[in-house]
């Protein structure tokens, strides 16, 4: 879906990175001029923390989730909303076809595949179907 989708002229698509059960690192920000104030260092520590994250996992104990679950619950019923951040892939090309799409793709979709944005959910989807998010 993500290869068709991509190759419609008038579409834009964006991949989704989410883990099960892991909380994942923050990503970069969303807004064009708080991402511009942020030094080239700075966010190649976030992308790769968001790597580590999903590979190795991040705030793995359980206390911790479930608290973060219950917070995050507790949140939602009094109308908060979770943002999403953002993956540039642009230099961990690799890791996303590897992770997402080297499965299911021929590798002639690798540059399709991996020059798109992608966006980031901390939350594991675990929590979100507990808390009904």
């Amino acid at each position: 879906m993500f290869r068709g989708l991509s190759l419609l002229e008038n579409v834009s698509v964006e991949g989704f990175m989410q883990s099960s059960e892991r909380m994942l690192a923050k990503g970069l920000p969303i807004s064009a001029a708080r991402l511009g104030r942020m030094p080239a260092d700075r966010k190649f520590n976030r992308l790769g923390k968001v790597v580590i994250s999903l590979e190795q996992g991040y705030w793995d104990s359980t206390p911790r989730a479930y608290l973060f679950t219950f917070w995050m619950a507790v949140c939602h019923l009094l109308g908060g909303r979770q943002h999403l951040t953002r993956f540039d892939a642009r230099h961990f090309k690799d890791f996303i076809w590897r992770r997402y799409f080297a499965r299911t793709l021929p590798s002639t979709d690798f540059e399709v595949a991996t020059s798109a944005g992608f966006r980031i959910l901390r939350i594991p989807w675990q929590a979100l179907h507990i808390c009904g998010g």
